[in-house]
């Protein structure tokens, strides 16, 4: 008789491929920790009737970074295991650092949220979430809890049915963007207020403490404007992480194209004596790539981490005319790197 030897299979996969559905019991509780970052180098040169523009209204050199923090927990008032009805959610922490250097001058300041402290009751289906504050004070924005998903949002890079390991699927645009954390921004990080108390949209917001920010804000625009192409591959159906087994999918999130052209408004006297009578939009281009990789614990049955990072460019060409004649060119280029780095773990659920 030849000896044998027993195989473990995951229970997971021993029929019809790997199930990676996130389970969701009633009265469990899970803690999110999120960190996102992006910095970019922008360079721009003008061009007046030919000649460069000298010094600094010829914009020159700027870098800025934005780096934002948030600790979310949930806990699952209502489920049924395979979705949530009923999320009560505390956004134990939201905010972030934002600073600008530009030639010699430099600026920071803190970046926060009117919604950080807050719980609040959660309830619908995805695409219809009705939010409901019950401790802290209700924000004034009615765009604050928009995009807020019942479940994690890690979620939307799993497979929508049983995979086998080197199995591939799409990702949609707005797939892309919810993973990437960047669909919630406008909510969690209303835009500062302009005269006459409409906010600027956008998608990067907050409320800036200390050196007021001005310019090179719309970084997080770009990738929430981006026309995403995504794809997922589980190249691991079990591999030891941190301890346990679980299934990896890599992630590669690519977008290129052409974006509206940013509104120009007069601003000093300067501008104001250059006032367009004609703008001519020759070009905005861009080009962003990205890598990821979702970990999937098979033992809890839930995410265990995301990571992405990559980098991004952006070119934009502009012509103006003055109203008494002459020509502006400006050029400008920018080239970046977004990370983001996102954990989950257990957390002790309330006690009734």
């Amino acid at each position: 008789m030849k000896p044998f030897a027993l195989i473990f299979v995951p229970a997971a996969l021993a029929v019809g491929g790997l199930s990676l559905h996130t389970k969701y019991d009633k009265d469990t509780a899970r803690r999110v920790e999120i960190e996102l970052s992006l910095s970019t180098d922008t360079e721009t040169k003008m061009e007046r009737d030919g000649q460069p523009v000298e010094g600094r209204g010829g914009m020159g050199s700027m870098s800025s970074d934005t780096e934002y923090k948030e600790v979310i927990v949930d806990q699952y008032v209502d489920a049924d295991g395979a979705k949530p009805a009923k999320v009560k959610r505390h956004f134990e922490e939201l905010g972030g650092t934002r600073s600008m250097s530009f030639g010699e001058e430099e600026r920071s300041s803190d970046i926060e949220s009117p919604i950080e402290g807050l719980v609040v009751m959660l309830s619908g289906d995805d695409g219809d979430v009705t939010a409901e504050v019950v401790d802290g004070k209700k924000p004034e924005d009615d765009k604050a809890f928009e995009k807020q998903r019942l479940g994690l949002f890690i979620d939307l890079g799993l497979p929508s049915k049983d995979a086998e390991e080197g199995a591939t699927w799409d990702l949609s645009k707005e797939q892309v963007i919810a993973l990437l954390h960047l669909d919630t921004q406008r909510g969690l990080y209303p835009p500062p207020q302009r005269e006459g108390g409409e906010g600027r949209e956008g998608g990067e917001g907050g409320r800036p403490r200390g050196g007021r920010m001005g310019g090179g804000g719309g970084d997080l625009g770009l990738l929430v404007g981006a026309d995403w192409k995504g794809k997922a591959k589980l190249t691991d159906a079990d591999e030891e992480v941190g301890g346990v087994q679980c299934a990896v999918i890599e992630l590669e999130l690519t977008a290129s194209g052409e974006l509206p052209m940013p509104e120009m408004r007069a601003g000093g006297r300067r501008e104001r004596m250059f006032a367009p009578e004609f703008e001519a939009a020759l070009g905005n281009s861009y080009e962003i790539e990205l890598e990821g990789k979702l970990v999937f614990d098979l033992a809890a049955k839930r995410p265990q981490s995301l990571t992405i990072e990559g980098k991004l460019s952006n070119t934009m060409d502009m012509e103006r005319e003055g109203r008494d004649g002459g020509t502006m060119k400006i050029h400008t280029e920018r080239s970046g790197k977004f990370k983001l780095a996102v954990k989950v773990s257990e957390e002790k659920a309330e006690k009734k």
